[in-house]
């Protein structure tokens, strides 16, 4: 609730709280505040703190065949990947996140939050095409989630892209 209601701070620390304590009693279930906390420090631009929470939580994910939450994280990880203007790996990671999206047909509005970041981000670096695709990808969640408003302004984002 705190992350949703903009409270950073206290959403890190209740993260770190639960994945400590998930963490200390073995339950499996640790990987879901770590990807939360992921996420908070996505929304501070802290991306490569980002990144070393979600890497290892795709490498569980992917051994535990949980592919929905899968897609999330790599959705996640463009953001990252954007970030640091690593256009291939951003290319493998919007590859597989397609494929695990059309596969789980998971649809989260975090993972339309992340795409239009990563887009954002790599239209800020004159990257047009790949933040044409990623928001193509943001804008696919959107209209699945019933947010035709918001996937209406970004079309129109996307669509007055130069290139």
């Amino acid at each position: 609730i705190a992350r949703f209601d903009g409270k950073l701070d206290e959403a890190e620390t209740g993260y770190r709280q639960a994945m400590q304590l998930l963490k200390s009693i073995g339950s499996r279930s640790a990987i879901l505040p770590q990807l939360n906390l992921a996420l908070v420090l996505l929304h501070r631009g802290e991306y490569e703190k980002a990144r070393d929470q979600l890497e290892p939580g795709v490498a569980v994910l992917a051994s535990r065949g949980q592919r929905g939450f899968l897609a999330w994280a790599r959705a996640c990880l463009l953001v990252c990947e954007a970030h640091a203007g690593h256009v291939e790996q951003w290319r493998e990671q919007l590859e597989e996140v397609t494929s695990l999206l059309e596969e789980t047909s998971m649809v989260d509005p975090d993972i339309a939050w992340a795409a239009r970041l990563a887009g954002d981000l790599l239209s800020s670096a004159g990257h047009f095409g790949l933040a044409r695709a990623t928001y193509s990808l943001a804008i696919g969640q959107l209209t699945t989630l019933g947010n035709t408003a918001e996937a209406s302004a970004l079309t129109g984002v996307r669509d007055g892209l130069p290139g």
